[in-house]
């Protein structure tokens, strides 16, 4: 019997692991597929040439199959967590690549492009679906630990969303700066609330004697001490009330005054109301709607500081998903470079040059470093997504594996830019801000054409007094309900500047400020059109890339068959083994690189997913806590083990 290399587009749905031979006891290594082919050798190399080298598991279920399916489960969640803009449709698992004609009455699957041609012999589904391919090796991989000695943090999308806005300290000081704007309201309003106020003032007087209507001899002299307490009120049309009530003491040496040690009260009210300038509710309560419009503008600020901030955590998420997947990439190609090295070592007493030997270990070696770098690269990542969420606070889990349940949806659908740009202009915090700025604009206009009015003030006086000897205060205060007539005061205020200019001036200045940010107002508009087309266009063109990159990856791995196959059935003789041995490695760096570009489209496509819809507003709707029961997720296991035989972080 004999064992052939192949890629792996489908894992062992038991392990999802293969056990090498040359290598440490309870070394485990990610699945590359192997296949034992049986019978003749013509038998053998028919196999090869008609099914390519598939793996010895069953065939994957279909999509139509059973829920208990794990493959199913797999696709179906990952599809689940994908963002509300990425829909998907139903994943179709086949086997292997055919690399030969079919078989009699076999019909030759055909692959959907996006300008609708037909490109023969790819696995597709009929016209009205879109692409779908069985479940990448490294995409099953991606939920599961892959560090030695790291405690898995199994972490969706949607929780690393709601982690960073509920723990970041830039969204805490954005809102800390909302809240504060809340106070402000708070604090304008509390300008139209009561004032109580006392004035207490004691006076000793001695004056000298200038004119016998003094009534006193040398010196007048006099002692007052009176008290006054009230309450005042700026109301919401602009006029200022007072009510105050006074009591007073006073004795003298003149013989004029009487009764003498007077006591006495004063009840006095006033009112005064603004006719022109400073006149209405409008202007009297304009510090107040600009408190609330600034409240809003906050709101609207923090509003789009989350979605940055969302956006650019989203970005690190995706990232870490690539670098996870890339590091997988690189150790399957390591494995199938030392499954290659293994068998020319086998084979060096036989027909093996020491220079082939040689050649097959330089590429294990190079490999195997690119998958030590790989990993090195996740760890940089991981660093970058819980610095986001966790700031300085990010070391106390620096020591995990950030295990990603979300992964790219593979069948996604194109969006019109249209329909988007009209969603985004209602919910964009952007726009919201700059028709706040417009109102609070003209609410100052306003308030400055009312400057350049005259100031005109009615002022309505009252009062009631009482007057009693001996320091009876007491009677005095009862004096000024029951005796006399209260006295009334009605008057008029003018004042207005010469020339007026001053206040012409800052008038002229809020009608060019508000027409500046109603311009400005055009500008956002067309910035959030732009900014949602051309996030809709970028999204949609790796929806058209992700066909050609999964075509590519097809024909990669079907050249990889053949050269195989060529190798080790129609070789002949050292030189014409050595001719194929480069050629074999060559070929599987080109596999390498096709795996790393289906991985790179598909994060690009997320990643553009995401800043579609940042451009909508809508990430923050995504930032929803979830619990690894409600996910339900078959692949996120929490087992350690050894991924490569080589330095690995974290030992």
């Amino acid at each position: 019997m004999m064992l052939a290399s192949s890629v792996c587009l489908a894992q062992n749905p038991t392990t999802g692991h293969s056990f090498r031979p040359n290598s440490p006891r309870d070394t485990v290594h990610p699945a590359v597929h192997t296949r034992t082919l049986d019978g003749t050798e013509p038998q053998r190399e028919i196999q090869l040439i008609r099914y390519g080298n598939q793996a010895a598991a069953p065939q994957m279920p279909m999509a139509s199959e059973p829920a208990e399916s794990s493959n199913s489960e797999v696709g179906s969640q990952r599809n689940q967590d994908s963002p509300g803009l990425a829909t998907s449709m139903p994943r179709v698992a086949a086997s292997m690549p055919r690399v030969a004609p079919n078989m009699p009455g076999e019909k030759i699957p055909e692959l959907r492009m996006p300008d609708g041609l037909v490109h023969p012999a790819v696995p597709s589904t009929d016209a009205a679906t879109a692409l779908q391919r069985p479940v990448l090796c490294w995409e099953q991989e991606l939920r599961t630990s892959i560090l030695r000695d790291r405690p898995p943090m199994p972490m969706s999308l949607n929780e690393t969303l709601y982690r960073a806005m509920t723990e970041a300290p830039e969204l805490k000081i954005l809102n800390s700066d909302w809240c504060i704007q809340l106070q402000e309201i708070t604090r304008q309003d509390a300008a139209f609330d009561w004032n109580t106020f006392v004035n207490s003032v004691w006076n000793r007087d001695s004056t000298p004697i200038g004119s016998q209507l003094d009534g006193a001899a040398n010196r007048l002299r006099s002692h007052t001490s009176t008290a006054r307490a009230g309450l005042r009120r700026l109301d919401r049309t602009g006029g200022q009330f007072e009510i105050a009530q006074q009591f007073g003491f006073k004795e003298s040496n003149s013989q004029f005054i009487s009764p003498n040690n007077q006591g006495n009260t004063r009840l006095a009210l006033q009112y005064e109301k603004p006719l022109l300038r400073g006149a209405g509710e409008d202007y009297a309560t304009s510090p107040l709607q600009l408190a609330e419009i600034d409240k809003d503008i906050a709101f609207d600020r923090l509003q789009a500081g989350i979605q940055d901030y969302l956006l650019e955590t989203a970005n690190a998420y995706w990232n870490l998903v690539l670098r996870r997947g890339r590091f997988l990439q690189a150790v399957n190609s390591w494995n199938r470079a030392k499954l290659v090295a293994d068998e020319i070592s086998q084979r060096q007493q036989i027909d093996v040059k020491p220079v082939a030997m040689d050649r097959a270990m330089q590429d294990v070696a190079n490999r195997l470093a690119a998958a030590i770098q790989a990993e090195h690269d996740i760890i940089v990542a991981q660093e970058v997504l819980l610095g986001l969420i966790y700031a300085n606070r990010y070391p106390q889990f620096a020591g995990t594996e950030v295990v990603p349940l979300t992964l790219p949806p593979d069948t996604p659908e194109a969006i019109g830019p249209e329909t988007q740009v009209e969603v985004a202009i209602q919910n964009r915090p952007e726009v919201h801000q700059v028709i706040r700025e417009i109102r609070a604009s003209a609410i100052e206009h306003k308030v400055a054409q009312s400057e350049v009015l005259p100031a005109l003030n009615l002022v309505l006086t009252g009062y009631s007094a009482g007057l009693r000897g001996d320091y009876n205060a007491a009677g005095a205060f009862t004096d000024q309900f029951s005796m006399g007539q209260p006295g009334l005061g009605v008057g008029i205020d003018f004042e207005i500047p010469y020339k007026n200019r001053a206040a012409r001036a800052a008038a002229e200045q809020r009608r060019i400020a508000m027409a500046r940010i109603q311009n400005q107002f055009e500008v956002v508009v067309g910035e959030v059109s732009q900014d949602v087309r051309s996030q809709a266009i970028q999204r949609n063109k790796f929806i058209a890339v992700l066909p050609q990159q999964w075509e590519s990856l097809v024909l990669s791995q079907r050249l990889l068959v053949n050269t195989e196959t060529r190798r080790r059935f129609l070789a002949d003789g050292t030189q014409v083994a050595d001719l194929y041995l480069d050629n074999l490695l060559q070929i599987q760096s080109r596999l390498e690189a096709s795996e790393f570009a289906m991985l790179q489209a598909q994060v690009n496509f997320a990643m553009a997913d995401m800043g579609l819809q940042r451009s909508v507003a809508n990430l923050k709707t995504l930032a929803t806590p979830e619990s690894l029961e409600q996910l339900n997720i078959p692949g996120a296991e929490t087992s350690q083990r050894p991924i490569i035989e080589g330095p690995m972080i974290g030992r």
